[in-house]
């Protein structure tokens, strides 16, 4: 019972300095600018050439090979 003793009290208090109203309104402003904000999804058909621009990363110890041929091959062609 103590609990809600000081449970209504603090309420009251905060009631008395405006900080509860303050809170409100943050609180009303924090949900008006979070519901304003909207995303479009894009079906697969959409998205996917997206993907496919960018370069393809190859994980391991392969891929990392593979990117440092392929990078020597390039630096080849620009010299000669």
């Amino acid at each position: 019972m103590k609990f809600l003793a000081i449970l209504k009290d603090s309420f009251r208090e905060a009631l008395d300095s405006k900080v509860f109203y303050a809170m409100i309104g943050l609180s009303l402003l924090l949900i008006l600018l979070v519901g304003s904000v909207s995303f479009k999804p894009l079906s697969a058909d959409e998205a996917l050439p997206k993907h496919r621009k960018r370069p393809r990363l190859q994980s391991g110890s392969i891929g990392i090979a593979a990117a440092a041929l392929e990078g020597r091959s390039q630096i080849c062609r620009l010299r000669g």
